[in-house]
């Protein structure tokens, strides 16, 4: 019985020392497709068994990834060294063990996810009296590590730290080591694996790495395997890697009872009293390693520079805090620093890095207790918050936002928000804050602090989009996309003067897909731009069938969208295609929106000049949608100006809507740059725009969009003109206040055309001053009141009167500008030479309006040229 009790005790010591040096260790992910793979010998993470077969921790690792990648694995046995070389020359697939340097980056493709991690350790013999983490006693020690290693430097950046100095011994290869650990030769060894070996102990676990399996550089194959297959490990369960380092790092099982059960009662009342002894002394111990394995965990579970939860540590945290939540509402939040990436280009890495720490800060001051926050990756964070209701979450979201930018001193970051309102504790937290970012996704960009809240109604549109998308290919193979045509009808004679060319996809089955909905789909993906030269394309080969048949064509437009201009070779991809039907030149015109007018005015200007270089015309569409495009006007020679009847909604009910459309059109005409109007749907509009001064119309009104067969029909009908007439419109007084500065969007296109600006009556032989610009009051001099002559003429120099005279009724009559240099005196008495547009705006009434720009010319600027000339 005596017997018995003390083999009890026994049995319970044992179980005690084992749950005390029983480690909990790594982390792990990885993936990959039919491979050779690279295997250097590294105990318990890459080794082979008795009987020659591969074993241990990448060999399980490697497994499990193949039941979703279908890889199958033939490994080869080389020096690491050896091995990364094959993989550079591709002679290998995957190498694992890999830590993420710089170096290495620029040398092989890693994946995204990591496949664990690894600690260097410092490990004596089991009989060394050397305690764990006792850094007081490490001093003096004589510590070994191999050459080729970076683990010296590490070490001694470890021994500095923690205020102990060391002398290091470098060996050759790691036998050597080891074996002099075991003579001891060295008091200690470095190492870089969790398993020490059966007569040896680790005393210290220290700079954790992430480790990968790599390929190489390129591999696409491979790295996508390995994201998919390590990524499903994960989400299905997120302690793998941990229970796989558990498994062949761990201390092991050491048949201690039955070794004890042969000794003889004396040896085991011994040794269970020196047990019981030993457990005693163990308690300072455990103290000291629940330091360390707190600092380990802080290490897996805790982002570095803020401070905050990693993607591991929030989601364990978010499980513990949503498995109490009882009947209150929760929602993951994510949050994304808007153009971070261009915020480190401009103030520098540290500067980011201070703006990312800001986030930290700001969550620790603006969260609860019972909440999490997180840094996923780069400039991602998640929280969990309280989401007792949508007002009040909203408005804690933004004083983070403001609390962060404060801290940083960031006041201009914009910030993206997207949240989902947990409904179901059963999804994943990774599925949750897949939501919050699609939420984020499509967050208003143009606000300083965006929030958006998730719902399912989004969910089914990115579902709708991803499935557009897969079908896409089949439908640019099988012509599913076709070419529609839109006449568009001058207003001076109703014929028929152009077209153009719009896209529809219609099915296989027949059906119709708007282009509402896959455009601006297109636009994000990136497809517009083989889009849109597939339609140019289809243009060019059918003008070029017609013209070979005798047909009698006419230009057509072609919208491209602003993602060609980043590409420097898009003019010379258009002309190629031009060139492989034989069009003339003169037929095609590309289409750009306004938008496009906000890029770099190099980039935008480059692109025109090389499309007219080539002989394409080139059309502004949607002119008028904004007003950052007017200042460009006098660098970018643009041919043709659109715009949509949207634009000039309200017209019918006077005011100032027509007026400012009016003018805005009688100034394109003072430009010399044509302007279609679409989007005509009625007659009143029709009359509106031929009223105006419009070039051309294009709308339901006279046609829908045609397909190709009924389009070629129209070309070959009789019936393709209407012959009609405009009417000319004098200008109203509140036109003429709107010209002169009482509308931002004309007076903004005149500031930066001309100098001088003036409009002014011609009524016999007479040229009375209406309107002046603030520019022509700087050039005359004088104040206000004087400039406002009776007679304007009477001002030039009485030897280029007549010549003066002259160019304004002949601007008058043509109704086009014409070009003239004069001499005239400002109001101060002065004379001067000027240069200047006139154009006649309405010849049919009584009192012609004429406008005029002008600047005055220098000496250097009449030295060129003759003193007195004129030209159209």
């Amino acid at each position: 019985m005596k017997k018995r009790l003390l083999e009890a005790t026994v049995i319970v010591g044992c179980a005690i020392l084992l749950a005390l040096f029983s480690p909990r260790t790594a982390l792990a992910g990885a993936e990959r497709d039919f491979v050779r793979v690279g295997w250097f010998l590294n105990e318990r993470y890459q080794e082979y068994d008795a009987d020659g077969n591969p074993y241990g921790y990448n060999y399980e690792y490697l497994m499990e990834i193949a039941k979703y990648t279908n890889w199958r694995y033939k490994f080869v046995n080389a020096s690491l060294n050896r091995c990364l070389e094959m993989l550079k020359e591709g002679q290998l697939d995957i190498v694992g063990c890999m830590t993420n340097t710089d170096k290495r980056q620029r040398l092989y493709s890693f994946p995204e996810f990591d496949c664990g991690s690894s600690y260097i350790t410092m490990y004596v013999r089991t009989d060394s009296p050397l305690k764990p983490y006792d850094f007081a006693s490490f001093n003096g020690l004589r510590v070994g590590y191999r050459k080729s290693a970076r683990n010296g430097n590490v070490f001694l950046q470890f021994a500095r730290k923690k205020g102990f100095k060391c002398k290091l011994v470098m060996y050759d290869r790691e036998p050597e080591l080891l074996a002099a650990v075991a003579r001891g030769d060295v008091d200690a060894g470095i190492g870089d694996s969790l398993y020490p070996g059966r007569s040896r102990r680790i005393i210290a676990v220290f700079s954790p790495s992430l480790l990968y399996f790599v390929t190489t550089k390129g591999n696409e194959k491979i790295v996508s395997g390995l994201n998919m297959a390590i990524g499903t490990i994960l989400a299905k369960d997120d302690f793998y890697d941990k229970k796989l380092a558990a498994k062949y790092f761990g201390d092991g099982d050491f048949d201690i009872i039955g070794q004890l059960r042969r000794l003889p009662v004396a040896l085991v009342l011994d040794f269970s009293a020196i047990l019981l002894v030993l457990l005693a002394a163990l308690a300072w111990f455990c103290i000291n390693k629940a330091r360390a394995l707190n600092t380990i965990r802080k290490l897996l579970y805790h982002d570095s520079l803020t401070g905050m939860f990693n993607k591991c540590g929030f989601e364990k945290r978010a499980e513990e805090i949503l498995s109490h939540a009882g009947t209150r509402r929760y929602a993951v939040v994510a949050l994304d620093i808007d153009d971070f990436r261009i915020y480190n280009e401009l103030n520098g890495a540290a500067a980011g890095n201070e703006l990312l720490k800001a986030v930290g800060a700001a969550a620790s001051a603006k969260l609860f207790r019972d909440e999490a926050g997180a840094r996923y990756a780069a400039d991602n964070f998640v929280f969990l918050m309280r989401a007792e209701n949508e007002k009040e979450l909203t408005e804690r979201i933004l004083g983070l936002n403001r609390h962060f930018r404060e801290t940083a001193n960031a006041g201009t970051i914009a910030v993206s928000n997207g949240v989902y309102i947990i409904t179901d504790s059963k999804v994943s937290i990774q599925s949750m804050y897949d939501r919050a970012v699609f939420a984020l996704k499509i967050t208003d960009k143009n606000r300083v602090d965006s929030v958006m809240f998730y719902d399912d109604s989004l969910y089914a549109d990115q579902s709708e989009d991803a499935a557009l998308l897969m079908e896409s290919d089949d439908a640019f193979k099988n012509g599913e996309f076709m070419t529609y045509y839109q006449p568009k009808y001058g207003t001076s004679d109703e014929c028929l003067v152009g077209a153009e060319a719009l896209v529809r996809w219609k099915k296989s089955d027949g059906t119709l897909v708007s282009p509402a909905r896959f455009i601006e789909l297109f636009e994000k993906n990136g497809l517009i731009t083989k889009l849109d030269f597939y339609i140019f394309d289809e243009v060019c080969r059918t003008l070029s069938a017609q013209i070979e048949r005798g047909i009698k064509v006419v230009p057509v437009s072609v919208n491209f969208s602003r993602a060609h201009l980043f590409d420097p070779l898009f003019p010379d991809k258009a002309l190629a295609i031009r060139e492989k039907y034989d069009v003339p030149s003169g037929l095609l015109e590309i289409e750009l929106t306004e938008s496009a007018f906000t890029l770099e005015a190099g980039t935008l200007t480059d692109a025109v000049s090389k499309l007219h270089e080539y002989g394409f015309r080139v059309a502004i569409d949607d002119f008028g949608s904004g007003d950052s495009s007017l200042g460009t006007l006098k660098d970018i020679k643009a041919d043709t100006l659109k715009m949509d009847m949207r634009f000039m909604e309200g017209f019918e009910k006077g005011g100032r809507v027509g007026t400012i459309v009016t003018s805005v059109l009688r100034m394109a005409r003072w430009l010399a740059l044509p302007v279609v109007v679409e989007g005509v749907e009625t007659k009143e509009q029709a009359d509106f725009i031929k009223s105006v001064g419009g070039d051309a119309i294009q709308g339901y009104y006279y046609s829908k969009p045609l397909p190709s067969c009924e389009w070629e029909a129209l070309l070959l009908s009789p019936a393709r003109a209407k012959r009609g007439s405009g009417d000319s419109v004098a200008f109203s007084t509140e036109e003429i206040d709107i010209l002169m500065g009482g509308n931002r969007l004309v007076n903004l296109l005149l500031s930066s055309l001309c100098s001088g600006f003036g409009l002014y009556e011609y009524v016999d032989g007479k040229l009375g001053m209406l309107r002046a610009s603030d520019g022509y009051h700087r050039i005359m001099g004088g104040g206000k009141e004087r400039s406002y002559s009776n007679d304007v003429i009477q001002k030039v120099h009485e030897e280029d009167r007549s010549m003066y005279i002259q160019c304004i009724e002949e601007a008058i009559s043509t109704g086009r500008p014409v070009n003239v240099e004069f001499r005239r005196y400002n109001d101060d008495g002065r004379l001067m030479h000027i240069e200047g547009v006139i154009l006649g705006i309405n010849k049919d009434t009584r009192a012609p309006i004429v406008c005029m720009t002008f600047q005055e010319i220098t000496d250097a600027d009449r030295s060129q040229r003759r003193t007195i000339h004129y030209k159209e």
